[in-house]
């Protein structure tokens, strides 16, 4: 009887210190990508049916969206990595800005300069720390024009697909990691004795 019981407790310790490490991940994402819904001022759909690319990209509001069930409570941080055609011509030194939001909470931004109608591949990549947000599993992310493109002036284009880290503003430290299994350990160690 004492060994099942003793079993049993090891199991349970040996399970709960995989549950606390495991219940606080990283989630990657495909953003954009051929499921994410893209507007301009003309028209709306999915990247998917637009050969892999988003709606041209020139007016105040024109975005790039999406909604991710992945499990996680909170997010405390964002990590981007998507490609973008620059089509923007005839405003020379100008920039324009792109706003990301996750859930309707602006949480960062880049910058696209004006490259004389190039249409080169533009990557764009960054990391996006923020007041822990509480999405109860579900997170919308969307990149948003934030200003017009003047008239004549060009677009751009995202691309699919894109990859985006919803990190977990709980992810325990390595070390925490290693303090919570010892004493796990020490702890399976004394009711080994007293049983």
């Amino acid at each position: 009887m004492k060994t099942v019981s003793k079993l049993s407790i090891l199991l349970l310790l040996a399970f709960s210190f995989f549950a606390v490490g495991a219940a606080y991940a990283d989630s990657i994402v495909a953003f954009p990508s051929d499921t994410s819904f893209t507007c301009n001022i003309n028209a709306c759909d999915f990247m998917g049916n637009l050969g892999h690319q988003s709606e041209p990209l020139f007016t105040t509001g024109d975005f790039v969206t999406e909604i991710f069930f992945t499990g996680q409570q909170s997010i405390s941080a964002l990590k981007f990595d998507f490609f973008e055609q620059n089509n923007l011509g005839g405003n020379p030194g100008a920039y324009y800005e792109n706003d990301i939001y996750v859930n309707n909470v602006a949480v960062g931004g880049f910058f696209i300069s004006d490259c004389n109608y190039c249409g080169s591949t533009v990557e764009q990549a960054g990391y996006l720390s923020f007041a822990p947000l509480e999405g109860d599993g579900t997170y919308a992310i969307t990149i948003l024009l934030s200003q017009d493109v003047p008239t004549g002036d060009g677009n751009e284009i995202f691309l699919a697909p894109g990859s985006v880290t919803l990190v977990d503003q709980g992810v325990p430290e390595p070390a925490s990691l290693v303090l919570l299994g010892s004493g796990a350990l020490g702890l399976a160690g004394m009711l080994r004795r007293r049983l």
